[in-house]
């Protein structure tokens, strides 16, 4: 394991050694006058490898803060970048943005309405105005309705009370508290030594937020997102809510980081309780056996950053988060690195070597000889493109009928599921008590979740399937065509066709495949039904109903009225995306299919015609140097070697770049 201190810099050093591998394969591509076929379009290689080095050095990595209200997402985020008061922070309930903070000379924001218009050179002192929320658990309109109750108790008149007088206080409510303008986003830069390397952090407004738009948004952040920083609190422990949100959200825990927060106000064996039962809710709500927790006080941290007492930052559980955090972030994106990049240079130099192979070996033939050599070698890539087509024909017939292999065999069960999902719930919905009623919200969309999950799984298995092994025949034959090439083409090569599946980005995982196909039902649900549930909470007046129901009149005759009334309220929000559900989450599920599917047809395409076009262009470049009465054949064969040496060179740095990933 690389030391604590050296992480980011053993990741520097990574990401150099590939960007350095790519300029330097561009200079011989250069120099080769090399061309290739990209996007439909004929490029310089050099161009192409350019282009791909100054994408790994503007790389960015996505790191989300994600936790209830009050849970010191913002203080967090402020010891880490080591500025006091740099995001606002409250005791109560405050974020209401999503605020997205990377690196920049100086501290800067720009808001960006939810209508495309932004606001531009914003002072960080000036933030509280833009992103802290109005009333965002809710307790506002909790108390303003408790008070309208209590005006009819008062008044003898209680049971004149109807669901139409709670839900025209919360219609009412939310007209006055209607924000001018809605703001999308806030995008703050700060010089931020955390934030070095493309790091962004996402700061997210809290999940027991009333606004459906903010689950929402922090659902799809997670989604864009390399990898979750998850707050809890030590005490109270970790909620129904917070276990509900993972329990939605397993497919994607695998990029989880939890935190358990304000450790600080706690003994030890305090915080060991909470931090043992922490533990085993996570595994049992998130699907992970050993989850990984890691006990800070954001505020002794920020205390501890004076030089004169660091025992405060000791004592914070920084020091232990931060090396995990490191290791966290550098291993995974390191790994990505690898496969795009480092991969990347290794095939471009590989394709360059064997075209200046070629050439050596050509220069010194005769004329006649040089001929006949010539007359194979066009046979042979003849024959290569006979098999190209072949390959790119099976990838369009798959293509043209990804309509077919998603939706196709389903179609007689799409309607069960559907009806299946809703007899289901409404037999759930009538034996809820009003704990539970409080909770739909979240527990329904994990309840649809898990019976179109049991529902679909052997078909996206099979789809799965299918698809795997396609890949992986189509991938061994498009090594099949380059080897069979550089076998018979009548020349020799110092390095044998060795293309390796994860640098030729053909073969994927089938597992990451599996589970890509859950974050998709996961994603529509989210999108779909769980906004429906929401917006019936908060503007729909179903949470107010609940609430007052199931809280001062539960004793009462109008108790179960009012249950009634939330129970049918629920039916009709969820109605109308249940109907549509299944259908939706299979066209994303084919989208995905045929997209992927797409995208790996035209990386096959691209690397074949690149291998088979370099050894074709050098085989006719030979012909032309032949045939000149200028060309000289001492000269060439230098500067080939040169070449060659550059190419050594350039392997040794790639190989440098695997062992410093290790």
């Amino acid at each position: 394991m690389v030391p604590h201190k050296r992480l980011i810099d053993h990741h520097i050093e990574l990401r150099e050694f590939a960007a350095e591998a790519l300029y330097r394969t561009a200079l011989v591509a250069e120099k080769l006058e090399s061309t290739v076929r990209h996007g439909g379009q004929e490029r310089r290689r050099a161009e192409l490898l350019r282009e791909s080095a100054q994408r790994l050095l503007d790389d960015q990595f996505t790191l989300s803060i994600v936790g209830e209200f009050s849970r010191g997402k913002s203080t967090l985020i402020n010891a880490l970048l080591g500025h006091e008061d740099l995001l606002p922070t409250a005791i109560e309930p405050a974020t209401a943005a999503i605020t997205v903070l990377s690196r920049g000379e100086t501290a800067n924001a720009t808001i960006i309405y939810e209508d495309g218009t932004r606001e531009e050179n914003v002072s960080p002192a000036d933030l509280p105005k833009y992103v802290l929320g109005r009333d965002l658990d809710g307790r506002d309109l909790q108390s303003r309705v408790t008070q309208k109750v209590a005006r009819f108790r008062r008044a003898g008149k209680v049971e004149d009370l109807t669901a139409a007088d709670v839900e025209d206080e919360v219609k009412q409510h939310l007209e006055e508290t209607k924000p001018g303008r809605e703001i999308a986003l806030v995008e703050l830069t700060y010089p931020s030594e955390f934030l070095a390397d493309g790091i962004r952090l996402v700061d997210t407004p809290g999940l027991g937020s009333v606004n459906p738009r903010h689950g929402e948004a922090t659902r799809n952040f997670i989604s864009q997102s390399d990898a979750v920083l998850f707050l809890i609190n030590t005490d109270p422990v970790i909620s129904a809510s917070e276990c509900n949100f993972l329990a939605f959200l397993q497919d994607y825990v695998e990029q989880f980081l939890f935190v358990v927060t304000k450790i600080d106000r706690y003994t030890k064996e305090e915080r060991e309780r909470s931090l043992g039962y922490t533990r085993d809710t996570i595994a049992e709500y998130a699907g992970i056996t050993m989850p990984k927790v890691f006990p800070v006080s954001a505020r002794l941290a920020l205390d501890g950053q004076v030089p004169d007492d660091s025992s405060k930052f000791e004592r914070s559980g920084f020091p232990e988060f931060l090396l995990a955090l490191d290791e966290f972030l550098v291993d995974g994106r390191g790994q990505r690195i690898m496969r795009e990049y480092v991969g990347t240079a290794r095939l471009h130099a590989r394709e360059l070597r064997k075209a200046v192979e070629v050439e050596l070996q050509g220069i010194d033939l005769s004329l006649d000889e040089l001929r006949q050599r010539s007359a194979h070698a066009r046979e042979q890539f003849a024959t290569a493109r006979e098999a190209r087509k072949r390959v790119l024909g099976r990838l369009d017939y798959e293509i043209e009928h990804g309509d077919d292999l998603v939706m196709g065999p389903t179609q007689t069960i799409r309607f069960r599921i559907t009806s299946a999902i809703r007899d289901d719930l409404h037999a759930q919905l009538a034996e809820c008590d009003w704990d539970e009623l409080q909770q739909a919200p979240q527990i329904i969309p994990i309840f649809v979740s898990e019976i179109i999950g049991e529902k679909l799984q052997d078909h996206l298995d099979r789809t799965a399937d299918h698809l795997g092994k396609l890949h992986e025949s189509l991938s061994e034959e498009c090594c099949r065509v380059i080897q069979d090439l550089d076998a018979n083409l009548g020349f020799e090569f110092q390095q044998p066709c060795e293309f390796l599946h994860e640098e030729l980005h053909l073969l994927p995982n089938p597992e990451r495949f599996r589970a890509s196909l859950g974050r998709i039902t996961t994603d529509t649900i989210g999108s779909t039904l769980a906004v429906a549930l929401a917006d019936g909470f908060q503007f729909g007046g179903i949470g107010a109903l609940v609430m007052v129901g199931g809280g001062m009149l539960a004793r009462t005759a109008l108790g179960g009225t009012f249950r009634e009334r939330a129970r049918d309220q629920i039916k009709q929000a969820v109605e109308a995306p249940l109907r549509d559900l299944v259908d939706k989450i299979l066209l994303n599920v084919k989208e995905a299919v045929v997209g992927g599917l797409t995208a790996y047809r035209a990386a096959m395409d691209e690397t074949l015609d690149r291998a088979i076009g370099e050894l074709e262009e050098s085989v006719s470049r030979l012909e032309r140097e032949t045939q000149s009465t200028e060309f000289n054949t001492t000269d060439r064969r230098e500067e080939l070697k040169r070449e060659l040496g550059s190419l050594d060179d350039i392997e040794e740095l790639l190989s440098q770049a695997r062992s410093s990933s290790a």
